[in-house]
């Protein structure tokens, strides 16, 4: 992924998680980057992904379809032995996996 989507991913992350009660617009804004650009991630991208969002179990419920893609990109690249996350980044996608797991099974 280049430079210039990562900044603008990490550009309306912050947009998104800037206001007290997030604005719909701006959580679709960029849902639909992140969607148009997850088979581009590289890791850096992804460990930017899950620093960005709010591991709120019921907000990944509610938008399921959204973190289904995220999900499948990151276990793929689980998969390739040459990708690490740093400590912290692995805590939250255990957590978001779980989260994501524990929805699709109760669908």
């Amino acid at each position: 992924m280049e430079w210039e989507d990562k900044t603008k991913m990490v550009m309306l992350g912050n947009q998104m998680n800037g206001d007290a009660t997030p604005d719909p617009e701006k959580v679709k804004a960029f849902q639909d980057f992140v969607l148009e650009k997850i088979k581009n991630f590289d890791a850096q991208a992804m460990d930017m992904f899950i620093t960005i969002i709010v591991l709120d179990p019921d907000e990944i419920k509610k938008n399921i379809d959204f973190y289904l893609p995220v999900y499948d990109k990151l276990q793929e690249m689980l998969k390739d032995t040459e990708i690490s996350f740093g400590f912290r980044s692995s805590i939250r996608f255990s957590m978001f996996e779980i989260i994501v797991e524990e929805t699709v099974i109760d669908k």
